[in-house]
């Protein structure tokens, strides 16, 4: 791997992660300004040339029953859970998207909280998957007991 590694730049890697699993990146500093990767742009099927990357943005995409409590984005560093976890989006064309948010703090030398930054998977697939086989099971259940009536 140590090969690969220095034949591979990381905007090779992420592009390749980011492409292939449906996953973006984000970063927000202890000021609340955040940038977002390439991939992270498109999970929320917004045009990185139109829109300007905020708290407010994704809270704005982040389906209406799966939003938090409103706060601020530097509040992100104190409670990772606003963004951490699934969630449901909704894109601009209408699309809804389900996602799952990983985060972590970064601390800067002094051990204060320097920035968040977090990954984004797109799990829509998976969702429909399992809202699939539970379908399928309570209609299976449902046939399967015999009408004693």
């Amino acid at each position: 791997m140590l090969q690969l590694e220095a034949h591979l730049g990381i905007s090779d890697v992420l592009r390749l992660i980011e492409e292939k699993l449906g996953a973006g990146v984000w970063r927000c500093d202890a000021a609340g300004q955040m940038q977002w990767s390439r991939g992270f742009f498109r999970l929320l099927g917004l045009d990185p040339h139109a829109v300007s990357p905020s708290y407010t943005e994704i809270q704005r995409r982040i389906h209406p029953d799966d939003r938090g409590p409103t706060r601020g984005p530097s509040e992100l560093m104190i409670d990772r859970t606003l963004l951490d976890g699934e969630f449901r989006i909704i894109r601009p064309n209408g699309a809804l998207r389900w996602i799952n948010c990983h985060t972590e703090v970064l601390l800067n030398s002094a051990g204060e909280p320097e920035c968040i930054l977090g990954i984004a998977l797109d799990i829509t697939a998976q969702r429909r998957l399992v809202q699939t086989l539970r379908s399928d099971a309570e209609r299976y259940s449902a046939e399967a007991i015999p009408n004693t009536s």
